[in-house]
Order: structure tokens, then sequence, then C-alpha cells
């Protein structure tokens, strides 16, 4: 056998262990995002196993932070804290714009948006595909297919576009099979098995089986596939945050080493001038704690007194819980967020310390506002695709989508009110916002002349209780926001 042949065995056999491990790292992540319970509960008795016997481990109390990854990840994810808002342009029709809103909440959008964007975060990378129920004529979308449970093909050109998805799920007659769809062969259909692929021939070899109500293989006219890379990193998937789910299994091992009397136990050291008998584990340690006492072996002849000596019995209470704590506020602060699980003082800052804590939280939602913005575009043109291939009598014109923004809010953090109301009448003075700005700012969903008519309401309210009158004037603007006409040039000279 050559070397080069043996290198290259050897490089596909690392290259197979590194991808099993990401594909269980994959299912770990989303065990503890989808919080799992039982699932979560049997990772923590694995972690204690190697230190405790079956017989000592059955009898644990364990303590898991259930929901600590998905409030993680909230968190971090402050795009769509406030739905975004879909804007048209001036003249597309109002009966397309329904149609399109209508759509929109069938498939609930704002929170599959916001789902796949914290899954996205988690794992990295994450597809998204729009389906069509036959039987319920709805659509929906299906998130969380990720490296954990989705096999994918590169495509030639671009590693990071997928040529073929497949993944596994309960079919129609009850029986485990893989879905494919071979974007590059135009292919639809289901394998028996995970399906094999050809390198040579770019082809799957495996054993074709239509889906029920087609005639072949031949894919549908539209691919419902929409793929979220969150960093564009060494190959398709990159890796995703695994320390989240490191940092969630040490707490809840260090939560239950704090509450159970049997684990704390074990801290403790002792020191014997004997032999000591009693009860041994399975692996033939002898076991110690309140259950399993320790007695001399007796002896003729014996001249010493048996004794013992507890060198620490410390139980550490005060330095897991500082640890605990520690651990999450240094991996908080990594992404710019409090610690979720520390009880937070409010705090009375200044509006400059207030927006300079707050700062780094802003900059971040800019960053993933424009990684999210392209995806979410995607996605809501692969419902309206697949809306209209199955749905031939309720088609959306898709010309409308060119001329739709999406607005997105700005995240839901603690600001200084007081200070940005005293710096916003100096930017309508100088000319670079107005008060109908600072109103669609905060209501993103408001046009123009929804924004002047509440502005111009609120004000003939104040006026109209308080016995006073104020005016807003709008730099450029002939008129008042309260509605009075500015003098002309040259009215009060005498």
């Amino acid at each position: 056998m050559t070397d080069s042949l043996i290198h290259q065995l050897n490089y596909s056999k690392i290259y197979q262990d590194d991808m099993q491990t990401r594909i269980l790292n994959a299912q770990l992540r989303d065990y503890f995002f989808d919080q799992d319970s039982a699932a979560i509960k049997y990772r923590l008795l694995a972690d204690l196993a190697p230190f405790f016997d079956s017989d000592d481990l059955s009898k644990l109390n364990p303590i898991t932070l259930d929901q600590f990854v998905y409030a993680f990840m909230e968190k971090i994810c402050n795009v769509y804290d406030r739905q975004p808002v879909f804007q048209f342009e001036e003249g597309v029709n109002d009966g397309q714009k329904d149609a399109f809103t209508k759509l929109m909440e069938e498939v609930r959008i704002h929170r599959m948006m916001h789902e796949n964007f914290m899954r996205c975060r988690l794992h990295n990378t994450i597809l998204a595909t729009v389906k069509w129920s036959r039987t319920l004529d709805r659509i929906f979308i299906e998130g969380g297919y990720n490296i954990g449970n989705t096999f994918i093909i590169e495509h030639p050109e671009y590693q990071y576009e997928a040529a073929l998805v497949a993944y596994e799920t309960l079919s129609w007659d009850n029986k485990t099979r893989w879905i494919v769809w071979d974007r590059e062969h135009n292919e639809h259909y289901a394998t028996d098995d995970m399906p094999k692929w050809d390198p040579q021939s770019r082809m799957v070899t495996s054993d074709k089986i239509p889906i029920p109500g087609a005639a072949n293989v031949k894919a549908p006219a539209v691919w419902p596939w929409t793929i979220y890379h969150y960093k564009l990193q060494n190959d398709f998937w990159g890796n995703g945050l695994d320390g989240i789910v490191q940092l969630c299994r040490s707490i809840n091992v260090l939560l239950t080493v704090l509450n159970d009397d049997s684990i704390r136990e074990t801290i403790r050291i002792l020191i014997l001038n004997f032999n000591p008998a009693g009860a041994r584990g399975e692996d033939g340690h002898l076991k110690t704690g309140l259950t399993h006492p320790i007695y001399s072996e007796s002896k003729v002849g014996n001249t010493v007194a048996p004794s013992g000596q507890v060198v620490s019995a410390d139980l550490y209470t005060d330095q897991i819980l500082s640890l605990i704590e520690k651990l999450t506020d240094l991996v908080s602060s990594m992404h710019n967020i409090p610690n979720p699980i520390k009880s937070q003082l409010t705090d009375n800052l200044a509006g400059v310390t207030l927006r300079m804590k707050n700062e780094p939280l802003l900059q971040q939602w800019e960053k993933d506002q424009a990684i999210m913005r392209p995806y979410d575009i995607d996605l809501v043109t692969r419902v309206v695709e697949v809306n209209n291939h199955y749905r031939t009598s309720a088609k959306i014109d898709p010309r409308i989508l060119e001329r739709m923004t999406i607005v997105y809010s700005d995240p839901s953090i603690v600001t200084d009110e007081k200070a940005e109301l005293e710096i916003e009448p100096l930017k309508w003075q100088s000319g670079i916002s107005s008060p109908v700005d600072y109103v669609q700012g905060k209501h993103p969903n408001m046009t123009e002349a929804e924004a002047e008519e509440m502005i111009r309401k609120n004000i003939d309210i104040y006026n109209e209780l308080m016995g006073m009158k104020i005016s807003v004037a709008v730099p450029g603007d002939e008129q008042n926001l309260n509605g009075d006409k500015e003098p002309p040039a040259g009215a009060n000279e005498n």
C-alpha cells in the first residue's frame, strides 16, 4: 500500500470521526435548546457516571436548568424583539397586500424568523423549508434542520450552497425514510436508508421511491429551502456554540453536587491508620458517605487503636455558587448581555453611561440585522413561491416582493428617554431629523402621514386638557404641527 493511499485513508477516517462528533454535538445543542428535560437529565447523569457506581447514581437528585440555553439565546438574539414590518411602495394593489399579509400570518412568519435566527446562532448553519399540507390545505415553515439531522451535498461551484438536501422522517406509511431534494438533477424522492452518494457521477445510487401523488421522482417546479449561515467558516456547516451547552452542563453538575449529600460527602478526604473494610463499588473502590460506613478489619495482636482523621470537611457551598456566577458572567460578557441567571439590580445610570453600556448590544443588533435581512427576504420569497405552486387559484403576484421592504425595529433595551427627548429637538432644528421621523422610529409600521396625524392629535389633546398652546416646528415646513401657519417673513417688523 502506497504512502499516498495510507494518507488518504487516514484523512478519511479522521474526517468521518470528526463529522460524527459534530453530529452528536449538534444533537446535544438541540436537546438543550428544545428544553428536553429527559435528555438533559440523562446527559447530567452521564457526566456524573465516571465518579459513581450505578447504585449511587440512581439515588441522586439531579438539578437541571432546562431553560438556560433557550433563555441565553433569546438574550443574544434581539433582532426580532419587536416584530419587523413589511412595507410596500405606493401603488401596490391593496388586495395583493391583504393576501400577502394573510399568507404571512398563516405561516407565523414573525415567530419563525425569530426561532430560525436563534437556531442559526446556536448551530451557525441551519436550513428551513416551506411545506404545503394537501389534507389541511395549509402552508407552513419547518426550521431546525442542521448537521445533527440533515445530510447535504455541497454545490460544486460554491461550498456554502446545497446541491442536495436529505433528512430522515416518519414517512406516509409510518416507516422511517429519508426524504431527498436533489437540486442538481431536479429530483424529489424518498430512500429507505441514508442516501448513498457517488462523488464521481454526482448521483444518488440508492433506490429512489416516488413521493405519493407524484408519477415519478421529478421535483416540483419550486425549491422550498432557505439556508442560513451566521458565519461562513471552513465548510458548509461551520461550528456551533457548544460552549453554551458546556456551560449549562457544568452548572447542572455543580448544582447537583451542591444539593446532594451523597455527592458532597465524596469531597471530604479521610486519612486512616488501618486497613479499612466496608461496602465496595462496582469497580472495587471503597464506598464512603453517610450511608456507607467504614470500619477496621479485626486483627489479633494489633496494639495500635484504629483511628481516622477528616482532613477537609468543607462543603464549598459559597465557592460553588461563586464559580457558577463567574462562569456565567464570563460567557455572558463575551456576548454583550447580562448574566441570565443572576439577579440584576436596576442601575440608576445617566444617559451617556446607559448609552455606553448598551452600545455593544446596539452594534451587535445592527450586524445581526444585516446578516438576517437577505435570509428573511429569501424565506418570504419561498413562502410565496410554494403558495403559488400549490394554490393556483390564490396566487400572489411575486412582483410585489420587488416593491417590499422589511423594516426592523430597534431592540428592546433600557434607554434614557428623558435624555433622548432633550437631544431630539436639536436634531429637528438642524434639519437632520423631525418629529415625524422620531415617531416612525418608535412605530415603524406607521406611514409618514399616520405619524404626522398622531402628533397633531396628541398636541390638540394636550392643548385642550391643559389649556396651553404648544407647537412643534418641522424644519422646512411652512406649517407647525399644531396647525398654525408660521408668520410670513417680516410680519413682525415695524
